[in-house]
């Protein structure tokens, strides 16, 4: 995907991107690999949702747009995992 994005970048006659998600997540690294590389446009992206939950939603944060395929589409957190030291939890 990353690949595939920098290509698309780099062809003159690719005026803009649209990315199709379908996905109720994946591997951080990966997500971050793909945010990292649609961060470095030099196009507009777009983004045209089905189904985007967690990774999909991390990767595409930066995308120009966001648009949701049609009213079932799915659109998700990127979910958060937070460790809280003992004694600021009894604070909290």
């Amino acid at each position: 995907m990353v690949e595939a994005l920098r290509e698309a970048y780099a062809d003159r006659e690719v005026s803009g991107i649209i990315l199709e998600t379908n996905t109720g997540g994946g591997a951080v690294t990966a997500a971050e690999m793909i945010r990292d590389a649609v961060q470095s446009r030099n196009k507009p992206v777009v983004v045209h949702a089905h189904y985007m939950c967690s990774g999909g939603v991390l990767a595409t944060l930066d995308a120009d747009e966001r648009i949701a395929a049609n009213r079932s589409a799915i659109i998700g957190s990127v979910g958060v995992v937070q460790t809280v030291a003992t004694y600021m939890r009894d604070f909290l």
